[in-house]
């Protein structure tokens, strides 16, 4: 091999080797990039909220009964669909609760769909459906398709001393964050953090 050939060989390896260097510091640059986004937005939305806490060792969601509008029995099973669930724990005594309703259903109409959904459940523990709906009109509650839930033992069950209360729980139904009190959920700090999670 002639010496012109041999150099041109390690040229183009010097070339290749360069572009390869580069193209891995750009993507890691990228990405710390966007995981310090992403840390922002995650802790500036966590300040609107009486306490947030994102639970570093994720747990399932403790065995419990649910009842839909038509007071059919769903399990736990309900929150591991494969989906991200914002499951939102409210009543129709609590006025923050129903503040924070509407902004709830808009986030499910912004962002349902097959990654994620927000889950509703009353914590008024009705005899049935119609109960609750009828106390829903009376309190004027948002049109919403809730659950409920039938034994008053939840509150012990889940870390639970008040509502509104709202978990994040991931595709394989563990608590990822409790969220306690109210905020705008459909705020753009608020999609932010929802974009965030499903973009992880």
């Amino acid at each position: 091999m002639s010496d012109v050939k041999k150099e041109k060989r390690v040229f183009f390896c010097l070339v290749m080797a360069f572009f390869v260097v580069f193209g891995f510091f750009h993507s890691f640059q990228g990405r710390v990039a966007r995981a310090d986004t992403e840390s922002l937005a995650t802790e500036s939305f966590l300040k609107e909220f009486v306490s947030a806490e994102k639970y570093s060792d994720p747990q399932p969601f403790p065995s419990m009964v649910f009842y839909d509008f038509d007071d059919k029995k769903h399990d736990e099973g309900i929150l591991s669909d494969g989906r991200y669930l914002l499951v939102n724990f409210w009543a129709v005594w609590c006025p923050q609760c129903i503040i924070e309703l509407p902004s709830l259903q808009k986030l499910k109409e912004l962002r349902g769909g097959t990654k994620f959904d927000v889950v509703f459940v009353s914590m008024d523990f009705p005899h049935n459906a119609a109960f609750l709906k009828d106390s829903m009109k009376q309190f004027k509650v948002p049109d919403i398709d809730t659950y409920y839930l039938q034994d008053t033992g939840i509150w012990n069950k889940l870390p639970l001393n008040t509502v509104p209360v709202s978990f994040l729980v991931g595709p394989a139904g563990r608590i990822l964050y409790i969220f306690t009190g109210d905020t705008d959920w459909a705020s753009p700090g608020s999609l932010a953090f929802i974009d965030t999670i499903l973009g992880q």
